[in-house]
């Protein structure tokens, strides 16, 4: 089963303003469930979430900031693959875990189809009862793009 949903409000077109102003939001929940024995049962729930913003302070200068979370919880099988590729093996796995990523920065654009874009991003993972370390991971990005 999966329900989502998203929308974008573009204040600056829906107020005349010559500068952008924009506000989007989504969000998906995932229920995979197969019954069975324990030893092939899967009972999986997921959910993500995400929020940005990108706001012109002066023409063709924008800031932006987003978020998103995703969190995952129940069982699932993990695929055990060769060398080669091949699938070995499937292994049973309890999932408890919780992501997030912030996200700040600055987009100037040059032209329609030509922008460069910094951002900086604190992203995270949090597992509960489980084998593997919570861990954060910043980084900086820097991005130059031009759509042919």
């Amino acid at each position: 089963m999966l329900i989502k949903g998203a929308f974008k409000i573009n204040f600056h077109k829906w107020m005349k303003w010559e500068k952008e102003l924009s506000l989007a939001s989504s969000s998906e929940s995932e229920h995979t469930r197969r019954d069975g024995e324990d030893i092939s049962s899967v009972n999986l729930f997921s959910h993500q979430m995400n929020v940005s913003v990108n706001a012109e302070l002066i023409k063709k200068f924008l800031i932006q900031a987003s978020y998103k979370h995703f969190s995952a919880d129940g069982n699932e099988f993990i695929t055990q693959r060769d060398n080669y590729g091949n699938i070995t093996y499937f292994t049973s796995t309890q999932i408890d875990q919780s992501d997030h990523i912030l996200s700040c920065g600055m987009l100037y654009k040059f032209r329609k189809n030509v922008y460069a874009n910094i951002n900086y991003n604190w992203w995270g993972s949090k597992f509960t009862d489980q084998q593997y370390s919570d861990y954060k991971y910043n980084r900086l990005i820097f991005i130059l793009s031009v759509k042919l």
